[in-house]
């Protein structure tokens, strides 16, 4: 018989079971940090949470059956920084589990039971599930980088946060072969697990060949453009994270920053002109906004992802003629006298990101400010 390692929030003080899953989980895949579920009421708290999970190890490759009341799973760029076993993570969605909302490589998918999603440890995630939706009963899986084919490696990229089918082709091989695992690992010997390994990879190699070349069939400008998408939507949900930078929007992509700066050589902006003037155009809004005027603007700095005050008020006058402040207070006034006003509208970039103002006519422009790409 497989060896296993078994763990149940049954055998845990109930004030410890959140803490002692989030351990378990951390222990499997990479650190995270693990929520109850959001919108949960109170009869469903930390206390009552209940999961379990079989631990079985193939020869450095790791299978794990598991059930749990619904949760969020976490991995931000603090925790990757603090420890990367640089793995993938496979969940495989079994009969009876409640949807799986995935935000991961610059993809939000929903995945349900009978499919299956890849991860890659060393990327930030989110896994949510409600609820609402009920619990999650799932197989998941950990393969080390070094196991898997290397030229797979670059084109992951396409596959990594996508729903993927577990019951034709190579995901119902797969499916079936981890299935089978868990119900009949009676039948294995210890000495198997090397054996039991090979056929776990070649299946999960088998898989991502096969939806890469799906992605390869398709037109080269639908590809490129499925890839921009992507890359611009990741932008926009990480706006506040200071540490978004060309090379990090790279790395989360799985290109080089030349292959990242090709994907944008068509459009108005270098990668990095795109991200500032986001962020620009994101405090903007946030500054015009009425129901925000007590935020400070250091704070609104902040949520733009601005971590100098000095450096993104001067980038906003820049811009748009005026300090964050001023912008602000103009808003006000317009607001406060109901006559016709037009707000500054959303900056006009060259390709390296310089920007000019477009103004109201109360203020003067200013010259165009031109800083280097980053």
């Amino acid at each position: 018989m497989l060896s296993q390692t078994v763990f149940r929030t049954d055998d845990v003080p109930a004030a410890d079971r959140m803490d002692a899953w989030q351990q378990c989980v951390g222990q499997t895949i990479a650190p995270l940090e693990v929520h109850v579920d959001p919108q949960g009421s109170s009869a469903h708290s930390g206390e009552s949470f209940t999961a379990h999970q079989r631990l079985i190890r193939l020869d450095g490759v790791a299978v794990w059956p598991m059930a749990s009341d619904p949760c969020r799973y976490v991995r931000n760029p603090r925790l990757i920084r603090r420890s990367d076993p640089e793995q993938y993570h496979l969940t495989l969605l079994l009969p009876g589990c409640g949807p799986l909302r995935t935000e991961h490589a610059g993809r939000r998918s929903v995945h349900r039971a009978h499919g299956l999603y890849l991860l890659d440890t060393s990327l930030p995630s989110n896994v949510t599930s409600s609820r609402s939706d009920g619990p999650v009963r799932a197989i998941g899986v950990e393969v080390p980088r070094l196991l898997l084919d290397p030229p797979r490696h670059g084109a992951l990229a396409s596959v990594l946060g996508r729903s993927l089918s577990a019951e034709v082709g190579f995901g119902g091989l797969l499916a079936q072969f981890l299935t089978s695992l868990d119900s009949d690992r009676s039948d294995y010997r210890p000495s198997d697990a090397p054996r039991l390994r090979t056929v776990l990879l070649d299946l999960l190699s088998g898989l991502i060949a096969h939806e890469v070349e799906s992605e390869v069939g398709l037109p080269i400008e639908v590809r490129e453009r499925n890839v921009e998408v992507r890359i611009r939507s990741y932008i926009h949900a990480r706006l506040h994270d200071p540490e978004l930078t060309v090379g990090s929007v790279a790395g989360a992509h799985h290109l080089s920053v030349r292959q990242l700066h090709r994907v944008f050589q068509h459009g108005d902006f270098t990668v990095s002109g795109y991200i500032r003037a986001q962020r620009l155009e994101r405090a903007r809004s946030l500054l015009a906004d009425p129901g925000g005027s007590a935020t400070p603007v250091r704070t609104v700095a902040a949520l733009c992802g601005f971590s100098s005050l000095a450096h993104f008020s001067r980038l906003f006058r820049a811009t748009y003629g005026v300090t964050p402040s001023e912008y602000r207070r103009e808003g006000q006034d317009r607001t406060g006298r109901r006559s016709p006003g037009r707000a500054p509208e959303p900056p006009r970039a060259d390709r390296t990101g310089a920007t000019r103002a477009v103004r109201s006519k109360s203020v003067v422009p200013r010259p165009p400010t031109n800083r280097p790409d980053a």
